[in-house]
């Protein structure tokens, strides 16, 4: 099982990021959700799209314990104005997909 929790980021605010895991869309993560996907076990590849740009690759095990993940927009707060170089165009890194931090719960 397989956690993603989404940051709630003023960029972005009414788009929702496409969930790509394995090379194939398997849903929709909105502002402030979390989302909770039963994938099989064994290794697994997890990216965000939205429009023509995304999110880094991360690569984990899902071995029967919960895989918890977060993501978000690199352009939040005042680095939102900087945002503009990966609108228009490919540049990686718009936004971002990591583990959960667990110290911060």
């Amino acid at each position: 099982m397989v956690r993603l929790r989404r940051a709630r980021d003023f960029a972005d605010l009414l788009r929702a990021y496409e969930i790509i895991v394995d090379s194939e869309r398997v849903g929709w993560i909105r502002r402030g959700q979390e989302v909770v996907l039963d994938l099989p076990p064994g290794p697994h590849r997890m990216s965000l799209q939205i429009d023509w740009t995304g999110s880094n690759m991360l690569e984990f095990v899902c071995d029967g314990s919960p895989v918890r993940l977060e993501c978000g927009n690199s352009f939040a707060g005042w680095r939102l104005f900087r945002g503009f170089r990966h609108v228009v165009s490919k540049a990686p890194g718009y936004l971002w997909l990591r583990f959960e931090e667990t110290a911060a719960r």
